[in-house]
């Protein structure tokens, strides 16, 4: 490259930018799911869902996350109820929460009590 060019990389951001998240319409997400945009709002409304955010118009915006929420309530509906399966969602977000809010576990040398620390 010639004084005062740029490689591609930097026209374009360099290493290590990622593109923004992408948000998806209810619209477009019940399409992709093979369900009805009514199902996708009862899910909202009930709390199976959670809606990323709002557009200015009020629209709702999810992200990717949804996608593997509504087939495991897919899966889920086989056996379980609706309210039954935010219970479990509810349940495992808790958890999940509380996991991650614990302090990290020690590891290596002295981890264990029977290991004696050098």
């Amino acid at each position: 490259m010639g004084p005062g060019t740029q490689g591609i990389g930097s026209l374009h951001g360099g290493p290590g930018l990622r593109p923004p998240r992408k948000l998806y319409r209810v619209s477009e997400i019940a399409e992709a799911a093979g369900v009805t945009r009514q199902t996708i709002h009862n899910y909202a409304t009930i709390g199976l869902i959670i809606e990323e955010k709002r557009t200015a118009g009020g629209q709702r915006l999810y992200d990717e996350s949804v996608f593997a929420v509504l087939g495991r309530i897919r899966r889920l509906k086989a056996v379980y109820r609706l309210r039954d399966i935010r219970r479990m969602l509810e349940r495992e977000e808790r958890a999940s929460a509380d996991q991650s809010a614990a302090p990290p576990a020690l590891g290596g040398v002295g981890a264990d009590p029977a290991t004696p620390l050098q």
